[in-house]
């Protein structure tokens, strides 16, 4: 009697290992995606020992800065198929994810852009989306703010809202996420050149919602972060009974929060208790957001948590 893993190895990183991830355990993700990397290459399964070792590097960036590993495991499979054109997409993508989380935004741009390229040449205009708003996130991070939204504008444009699916929606909360950024480091006295911020990223989360809730229906998760995203613009708003709303609808779905939803709806909660003058509650607040973070191994968050509090 042959194992799932035997079977159908992408089983691992196509299912478990994501609901692992997405819930929270992070260690127990990783376990799966090293036994189904471990069988594909007893099988020979080139192609697939690449799909889930970059999923495992994106397991290590999110959880634990766990750079080095990254970084290592990327070497190891770069020249596995280097003329075929979707893997060597994914080498590019996630070389350049780990460039920007170890803030090499020169590096960065140079390998997403040649996703981007590949992605092209395969006619590919999904996969392109996808760098390409990761690649849009880096330009904004080395202060070229105008190309950054640009990018998403065009990307946008290309998913235009009549029929349209779920690229635009994922489009839509990445575009209004890299605004929401930029509010934030304008809230601190801070502004990019090139960046208007009169763009109406309220109504960007709008349009993303109502797809989450309509054409998107299987992606509860992206409807959550939407009320999320939408409960932030609210507290940059000052209006801390609509945020309370929008996060109250968060968690009334019927979906479980994932972990870094966990973390933000503390944050959210936070601020709105200190926006309310209500500080002894927002620090406790932020303390379970410290231990969530702790747990989870979530540096970012967790420094968030203790700088709040301090």
């Amino acid at each position: 009697q042959k194992t799932a893993y035997e079977i159908m190895p992408s089983l691992v990183g196509s299912e478990m290992c994501i609901r692992d991830r997405a819930m929270g355990k992070p260690f127990k993700a990783e376990e799966g995606y090293r036994k189904a990397i471990a069988l594909h290459r007893e099988s020979k399964n080139l192609s697939g020992e690449i799909n889930d070792t970059t999923a495992l590097v994106y397991v290590l960036l999110q959880n634990g800065r766990r750079f080095g590993e990254a970084r290592k495991l990327l070497e190891s499979i770069k020249e596995l198929l280097p003329q075929h054109t979707n893997s060597a997409y994914l080498v590019h993508y996630y070389q350049g994810l780990l460039a920007r989380r170890t803030e090499n935004h020169r590096m960065a741009l140079w390998h997403l852009k040649r996703a981007s390229l590949h992605a092209t040449r395969m006619n590919k205009p999904q996969l392109r989306g996808f760098s390409d708003q990761v690649l849009a996130h880096s330009l904004a991070s080395t202060g070229r703010i105008k190309d950054s939204i640009e990018l998403f504008e065009k990307g946008l444009s290309e998913l235009p809202p009549e029929g349209a699916g779920c690229p635009r929606m994922y489009m839509l909360g990445n575009y209004g996420w890299e605004i929401l950024l930029q509010l934030e480091i304008l809230s601190n006295g801070y502004q990019a050149p090139g960046f208007e911020h009169s763009l109406d990223v309220e109504s960007a989360f709008k349009e993303g919602l109502s797809l989450a809730q309509t054409n998107c229906k299987g992606h509860p998760k992206e409807e959550q972060t939407f009320l999320l995203n939408l409960a932030l613009v609210a507290i940059h708003q000052n209006k801390m009974e609509k945020a309370r709303n929008y996060l109250g609808q968060a968690e009334l779905l019927g979906e479980r929060l994932t972990f870094r939803q966990r973390l933000w709806a503390y944050d959210i909660k936070g601020r709105i208790l200190m926006g309310t003058g209500q500080y002894h509650l927002a620090n406790k607040q932020y303390s379970q957001m410290e231990t969530l973070a702790e747990d989870g191994i979530h540096p970012e968050a967790r420094w968030r948590a203790m700088i709040v509090q301090a």
